[in-house]
């Protein structure tokens, strides 16, 4: 059976006739859960708080036979608390021609990714990209509050790809 306690954390036990002895034999307890993210963080329900920055990994090896495009999505352990839009999502600016979207408002660093409110900063450390035509980031059209994609795209003829990448989003 489970019994609620009072405000001040009291039980009372009663009897309806006589009298009894009474034995309490506590095996588990529950308490109240804390506003807003619990102990171990944010969950995929959650709705990220205003300010708070989220980060991840992402690394993919591909190949190509012929000239294409990939895109793959890259999940957000919360929910936006709004849609992320293309144009903010977004390569830091880096050594790598193949960034073909650099912004300059993403100044952290692969080991210490960081973003400006409502942007998704994505920090290369690693890949090779022959035969490639470009890495870019955008917003995942339907999952714009769960996700975002990087994509690239193949010059053609039989080449790998791979990509290394860690990324930041802080929400507005």
């Amino acid at each position: 059976m489970t019994v609620g306690l009072s405000a001040t954390g009291a039980l009372n036990v009663f009897n309806n006739a006589g009298s009894v002895d009474v034995i309490i034999d506590i095996v588990g307890y529950y308490q109240a859960a804390a506003a807003g993210p619990g102990a171990r963080g944010l969950s995929a329900w959650d709705t990220i708080p205003s300010g708070q920055t989220v980060t991840g990994n992402f690394g993919v090896t591909e190949g190509f036979g012929q000239a294409s495009g990939v895109n793959y999505s890259v999940s957000l352990p919360a929910v936006a608390p709004v849609a992320i839009s293309a144009a903010n999502v977004n390569f830091a600016p880096d050594a790598f021609a193949e960034t073909i979207d650099d912004d300059p408002t993403c100044t952290g660093t692969a080991a210490n990714p960081t973003a400006p409110p409502g942007k998704v900063c994505l920090y290369r450390y690693g890949g090779d990209f022959a035969g490639g035509t470009g890495f870019e980031g955008f917003s995942a059209n339907n999952l714009g509050d769960r996700a975002f994609y990087v994509a690239w795209t193949s010059a053609g003829g039989t080449t790998t790809a791979s990509l290394f990448l860690t990324w930041a989003y802080t929400a507005p």
